[in-house]
């Protein structure tokens, strides 16, 4: 049985792991590419597998087979690996710097709107987000219930479940300055306070994206939440 203190040390190497799969995923052009990082992540699974439930290492190991040797094809088992790699960080515990991490997240968001954390909740905005067509789209608290917690601290209030097939959630979000970058096909990232988190947007399937009527496939735009009191993403697949 493994002990607590191996799971934390698998935590802290998958975590480093998503992080430099994340900051190579924009020079993963082909196969060799993709298999060459994909051994670190076997060498991975080889220490601790048993530390991670059975599902999770069979569907990281599934995620691994590249079926579309196609740019579009890549950047989608990438996306499917980093989905999947934060759920298994989710379920393993996190080091004692987890609540330095999230404290920062809540100071920079808060030093960004230069208001309390009572000012964020009373004049938070909301985001609709719609699913046309798409299969349910991941967009929802787990990741982490202490950054839940903290994001909700300074007014961001992610939906309690997934957006389904031609249905919609609603998030809440601090009167901020946001941006989102959708300039490579396969990731999209939303920034605020300048963090940047990906987008669970399916791509294989993905038609248009719209943020208030406005096409932003392709672009990286930067929005003033304040500008409205709600907000509308609409992701169409085919």
């Amino acid at each position: 049985m493994a002990t607590e203190s191996k799971r934390r040390r698998a935590r802290k190497a998958f975590v480093a792991f998503l992080k430099r799969l994340r900051s190579r995923s924009n020079a993963l052009r082909t196969v060799d590419d993709v298999y060459e990082i994909f051994k670190e992540l076997r060498g991975l699974l080889d220490e601790y597998g048993k530390d991670i439930p059975s599902d999770c290492y069979q569907n990281l190991q599934d995620a691994m087979r590249v079926t579309d040797a196609s740019r579009e094809g890549i950047n989608a088992t990438v996306n499917a690996i980093e989905f999947q790699m934060e759920h298994v960080c989710k379920l393993l515990p996190a080091g004692g710097a987890t609540g330095a991490i999230v404290t920062g997240v809540v100071v920079a968001i808060a030093l960004v709107i230069g208001g309390t954390v009572t000012y964020l909740n009373a004049n938070a905005v909301d985001l609709v987000i719609r699913n046309q067509g798409c299969k349910p789209i991941p967009f929802s608290v787990g990741i982490s219930p202490l950054l839940d917690k903290a994001l909700s601290l300074v007014g961001v209030n992610l939906p309690n479940r997934p957006v389904p097939t031609n249905g919609s959630q609603t998030m809440t979000l601090p009167p901020i300055t946001i941006e989102i970058d959708a300039t490579q096909p396969g990731r999209y990232v939303l920034g605020i306070a300048g963090i940047g988190a990906p987008l669970p947007i399916p791509d294989r399937e993905l038609q248009s994206l719209t943020f208030d009527g406005k096409p932003i496939m392709g672009q990286r735009v930067t929005i003033d939440l304040r500008s409205q009191a709600q907000h509308e993403l609409v992701i169409t697949c085919r």
